[in-house]
């Protein structure tokens, strides 16, 4: 809240803020959990983490990257952060970004991330092919639901899109592009 009370709001910190809260809260709860909950709540926190260190690439000083670092991840340290939060460019972040995440689910490839919403679009995207393929090797484990709640969500983006895209009269094929959950 005294972040966002500023006459000039610095988005990156309440983000921050938020990704903080979020993974402090939901690694307590993911604690009762079984292991696709705890892995599913460490790449959360990755996604977040590598989307603002996308943002911040190619800014003149990120000398307080470590402290824009939230802990809880499952694949992505703080020295990959560092890495692509310091790269010079975009292009050059998401070069780092694809080789460190390229074994994680959150795996990604240069071409298809030319902005961090297609970035945050395709961490969505292998989310839900995981959460598919851990519900069918373990149907009775949390997989299911959350593959269920992530559908939700994405249909939510989805319908954001298209409103908004007809709203502002994006061409339709354009906003085809943006959608997360299958046609």
């Amino acid at each position: 809240l005294p972040l966002a009370r500023t006459s000039q709001i610095d988005l990156l910190a309440v983000d921050v803020t938020l990704l903080t809260a979020f993974a402090e809260r939901a690694r307590q709860a993911a604690q009762h959990g079984d292991q696709v909950l705890r892995d599913f709540v460490g790449m959360l926190i990755d996604a977040g983490n590598a989307e603002n260190a996308l943002l911040i690439a190619g800014e003149p000083a990120v000398s307080d990257g470590p402290s824009l670092f939230v802990r809880g991840g499952r694949w992505f340290p703080i020295g990959a952060f560092l890495a692509v939060a310091r790269a010079g460019s975009y292009a050059e972040a998401v070069t780092r970004l694809a080789a460190v995440n390229a074994r994680s689910t959150l795996a990604l490839s240069e071409a298809a991330s030319p902005d961090v919403a297609r970035v945050d679009r395709t961490f969505v995207v292998n989310l839900l092919e995981w959460l598919a393929r851990a519900s069918r090797i373990d149907p009775l484990s949390t997989a299911p639901l959350l593959r269920v709640l992530m559908l939700v969500e994405a249909q939510s983006r989805d319908l954001r899109a298209l409103a908004w895209g007809a709203v502002l009269g994006t061409p339709p094929s354009l906003r085809l592009q943006q959608l997360v959950t299958p046609a």
